[in-house]
């Protein structure tokens, strides 16, 4: 399949675990084994590495900077009455300082952006960002893509996701019903404007 471009051999695991390292070394080696001609990539969850950096050809990192930071910290749990006039902040400094303290242990890193953005309900518009509208998810993937042309040993960026789908770990709250609203375009293929805003950036001529 020449689709097929990068082997990975794991997502989001704990590299933190002893026997993690003599786990992803043989995993490694025996995939290479099998296929000598295309790189080897692994993903970690906010930049929690462990020894996997020395292990692949490309890692990848899966942050939601920007998103769940917020929902997590109970804001946006819940539909909010009245409007704000102030744009929602988007605050992507700890994404930097991730990236910083990865690249601080091996500076000349490939790294792709394999999961970031957030969840909008199709169809709300917000002229103040709020969460879950499709303005904060557009203007966020906006900024990250932005962000990453600060670092050149980012080689590519991959928005989570293309489209809505089910997922019923999201459990009703108002805005989530069973489907991860985190696509590009709805349930339906309707394009949100992070549809847009993604093309544009990919557009973009290079400076």
């Amino acid at each position: 399949h020449p689709s097929v471009a990068i082997y990975s051999i794991g997502n989001e695991c704990n590299t933190a675990n002893p026997e993690a390292e003599a786990f992803f070394r043989q995993l490694a080696a025996t995939v290479r084994e099998a296929d000598p001609t295309r790189l080897i990539s692994y993903a970690a969850l906010y930049g929690i590495v462990g020894p996997i950096a020395d292990i692949v050809d490309v890692l990848g990192i899966n942050s939601y900077w920007g998103w769940y930071d917020k929902i997590w910290s109970g804001k946006g749990l819940a539909p909010e009455e009245g409007s704000r006039v102030k744009k929602e902040p988007i605050d992507l400094a700890p994404m930097r300082k991730m990236l910083d303290q990865v690249l601080a242990q091996k500076q000349n890193l490939a790294l792709l952006l394999t999961e970031f953005g957030a969840d909008s309900v199709p169809g709300s518009i917000s002229a103040s960002r709020d969460l879950w509208s499709e303005n904060y998810h557009a203007d966020l993937l906006r900024e990250i893509l932005s962000l990453a042309k600060d670092y050149p040993q980012i080689v590519g960026t991959f928005p989570f996701c293309f489209t809505d789908y089910r997922d019923p770990s999201k459990v009703h709250n108002g805005y989530w019903n069973e489907l991860n609203l985190k696509g590009l375009v709805d349930y339906r293929r309707k394009q949100k404007l992070a549809y847009a805003a993604v093309s544009a950036a990919y557009r973009a001529p290079e400076t």
